[in-house]
């Protein structure tokens, strides 16, 4: 559900919600990871500030908001919403968090949303703004929207968590806006996490040749954009768990080392 809007008066807003309903009401669980990554090797001294707008329900356990490098957690959700200048619900500043154990090396920073089950999620949910990574000087890293490529994968036309009856087929299709790095070399992934039994649990879709077991390369080219979207998949599945990856990696070297990721969760049922 994660997406770049305008929102508050403020552009470039990423917002893990419905625009339309203020929520994230899906009929199901639902979860989403926004990914962002900073060059850190220049720099002795480094720190993430954001403003940040949420509304959850206040049950521990549920509505989960972390922002994580690797699985290492910055931030967690402790309150229910977010508190502006006037001690009510708004946007307000978060940071800085420091970021000096990643010196001199590029850092993938992770914002994840994880409702956790499928009630008590009519809140407004997450968004993000001004997102900076820096030390003397002000933003030296950068957000996805313009610059940074964002990548995108559906189930059966959704996002976050799908359920899908058992019979009906399931399409599962990418997309990618490419922002400024439009034609920079890259990896390409698309992989899926199955209930099947290893070593079958992971399957990748590689272009040209269609879906492998394991965790193999997409393909090697510039990225680009994508509308319209690619489907990857169109078939019926067991009944079960599964959860599809679509990533791109700008170490073009076919070794997983993922930069910048989506994925979708769809059970089979």
């Amino acid at each position: 559900m994660w997406h770049e809007t305008t929102m508050d008066g403020k552009s470039g807003v990423w917002y893990y919600g419905d625009e339309t309903t203020q929520n994230y009401v899906t009929g199901d669980t639902n979860s989403g990871t926004l990914a962002m990554t900073f060059d850190l090797t220049n720099l002795t001294s480094a720190a993430l500030t954001l403003d940040t707008k949420y509304q959850t329900e206040n049950s521990p356990g549920y509505d989960i908001l972390k922002i994580m490098v690797g699985f290492d957690v910055l931030w967690e959700r402790s309150a229910q919403n977010s508190v502006d200048a006037s001690g009510s619900f708004g946007w307000e500043s978060l940071g800085p968090i420091p970021l000096s154990s990643y010196i001199g090396s590029v850092v993938t920073v992770s914002f994840s949303f994880d409702s956790m089950d499928s009630i008590g999620n009519d809140y407004f949910g997450w968004a993000i703004h001004n997102i900076q990574v820096g030390s003397d000087v002000p933003d030296v890293g950068g957000a996805p929207g313009p610059s940074t490529p964002f990548p995108d994968i559906k189930a059966n036309g959704r996002d976050g968590s799908v359920t899908i009856p058992y019979g009906t087929p399931v399409s599962v299709t990418i997309g990618l806006d490419a922002g400024s790095w439009a034609g920079r070399n890259a990896d390409w992934w698309v992989v899926a996490y199955t209930p099947f039994t290893s070593p079958s649990e992971w399957c990748s879709y590689v272009y040209d040749s269609g879906w492998q077991s394991g965790i193999r390369l997409c393909m090697e080219v510039p990225l680009a954009q994508v509308p319209p979207p690619l489907e990857v998949l169109n078939t019926l599945l067991p009944a079960g768990d599964y959860t599809f990856y679509f990533a791109v990696d700008e170490n073009a070297d076919g070794i997983p080392d993922v930069s910048l990721l989506d994925s979708v969760d769809v059970k089979v049922e």
